[in-house]
């Protein structure tokens, strides 16, 4: 190990996928049902944040605002990048490569930079700009988490037979002594693609996850046991349907409802995580980089898994229900000596605030994320109070856009895509949605048309409009006729609603060039 001559932190990001708070212990929903002991103790040793909330309920779109601090319609990845779409990309494509982005600011300003994991922000094949050392997922979905193709820098191979989160956690560990023998300072994502809650990984049982048995026979009782919603059945139920394929995943969506077997397979994923978490964590301390590495674990957004009567994403609902059990995730913050251990932040803090933060935290305080409504929370590490005085964050799904204040929730849709669901048959509401948190935290009454929440939703209204106007690129703003990068759950609805000209974009656009390093 060289020491880092420099004197600024190193940092490693560790991002689940689909990991909610409901299956994160150290969050005290889980009622012991689910087991995450190193991702525990990670939080027994740092900071802990109650109320961070992802920008997007799809995995590229929230890692895209993870990494460039912009919202889905500023960089314009509004849902997950289709693997069927990969023929048609741009070689080297990079879907938010434009922009300002975590990884290139710190490799401008010397960092070594390494990325481990599930990409799902354009071509895999190669190392994204910003980055040195690359190990990545061939695909974005995770169809099988045991035979799959991976990308080790340049080179591709076939990986049969082992789970890929555990492959994922041995490579994190191998580039971590790699770096740690330089003697700059280091950036490292480690971007799993578990637990994932999906069909068809955890539809049913997985015997061989060697967690699986700990968790089979379990009762699941911290999950509620809901009638599947009768949204979803209605969509099911349409004769015209627009994605065949999609209408399938749906149903094994509705399948997984209550089924014992396929939560205690999502236990037995979420334990794999948290085993390869535990053996990051203890690599960086036994390599005596503890107080000298940020550590970050997070999740790219939560998952319904039998909450609200669904499985899967916010989009298994049309239009999209953007739940707290969904939007509002994990965030643990760990570097021993600086970050008190054991504490909770209270404070609404934003998947677009990560960038800004980190970029803040290891000194490079002047830097900016052009139009980013991101703001450092590094005083928040630090023990210190914030300056500002948000009250509010903000968050998108397509055609619904969202506010949350911590006392209340509130849902604006877009009304211009009705039309062609009511068309082909389906009672397509675009009516607002409030939820009073302090009286309603499981979110189960919208009170929206009550005349006494007339005039909190009349404010809350306003502040969407406001926020968009302010953080919306015209080509990406969906709301006004704009499109988004490479994929929709629905591109049918927007071009009825815009035109047969309007079409999905994938474009490579210059790297971003750093006048600022």
């Amino acid at each position: 190990m060289s020491e880092n001559q420099t004197g600024r932190p190193n940092v490693v990001m560790i991002v689940g996928d689909n990991h909610g708070r409901g299956a994160v212990g150290c969050y005290g929903q889980t009622g012991g049902d689910f087991e995450t002991p190193n991702i525990d103790r990670l939080a027994a040793d740092g900071l802990r944040f109650s109320n961070y909330f992802c920008s997007n309920a799809y995995c590229s779109g929230s890692r895209a605002t993870l990494l460039s601090g912009l919202m889905p319609s500023q960089h314009g990845v509004h849902s997950w990048l289709q693997d069927t779409g990969q023929g048609s990309w741009p070689d080297d494509w990079f879907a938010v490569g434009e922009f300002r982005t975590l990884p290139s600011t710190l490799h401008d300003r010397g960092y070594r930079t390494a990325h481990v994991g599930k990409w799902h922000l354009g071509t895999p094949w190669r190392a994204a700009p910003g980055f040195d050392s690359w190990v990545s997922f061939a695909l974005g979905d995770t169809l099988d988490f045991y035979d799959n193709e991976v990308v080790i820098d340049d080179q591709r191979t076939s990986l049969k037979g082992r789970h890929i989160v555990d492959f994922f956690s041995e490579q994190a560990v191998e580039r971590l002594h790699s770096l740690s023998e330089q003697p700059e300072p280091f950036f490292l994502s480690v971007w799993y693609d578990g637990p994932y809650a999906l069909p068809p990984t955890n539809l049913g049982a997985d015997p061989r996850n060697p967690f699986y048995e700990q968790f089979a026979g379990r009762e699941f009782n911290s999950v509620p046991r809901c009638a599947v919603d009768p949204d979803l059945i209605r969509l099911l139920q349409l004769e015209e349907f627009p994605d065949e394929d999609y209408r399938s995943f749906l149903w094994d969506v509705v399948r997984m409802q209550n089924d014992l077997p396929s939560l205690a397979n999502f236990a037995a994923q979420c334990a794999l995580v948290d085993q390869g978490v535990g053996q990051i964590v203890d690599a960086i301390d036994a390599l005596g980089l503890a107080e000298d590495t940020l550590v970050i674990y997070t999740t790219d957004q939560g998952n319904l898994f039998g909450q609200h009567g669904a499985w899967g994403h916010a989009s298994s609902f049309v239009p999209t229900k953007v739940y707290d059990d969904l939007m509002c995730i994990p965030l643990i913050c760990r570097q021993p000596g600086t970050i008190q251990p054991g504490g909770v932040c209270d404070r609404l803090v934003g998947q677009y605030d990560i960038a800004p933060t980190i970029t803040d935290w290891v000194g490079f305080d002047h830097v900016r994320y052009a139009d980013s409504p991101g703001v450092s929370f590094a005083p928040a590490l630090a023990g210190a109070p914030q300056e500002d005085d948000r009250d509010a964050v903000f968050f998108e799904q397509e055609e619904t856009r969202a506010v949350h204040t911590g006392k209340f929730a509130y849902w604006k849709r877009c009304q211009g895509l009705g039309q062609y669901w009511r068309r082909i048959g389906y009672e397509w509401s675009g009516d607002p949605v409030l939820y009073d948190m302090e009286h309603d935290p499981t979110q189960s009454r919208n009170v929206a048309a009550d005349p006494a929440y007339a005039d909190v939703c009349a404010d809350l209204d306003r502040r969407i409009d406001a926020f968009f106007a302010d953080h919306v690129d015209a080509r990406y703003d969906l709301w006004q006729g704009g499109t988004a990068k490479g994929s929709l759950d629905f591109p049918i609805a927007y071009r009825e609603a815009y035109g047969s000209d309007w079409q999905l974009e994938i474009e490579a656009r210059p790297i971003f060039q750093d006048d600022q390093a």
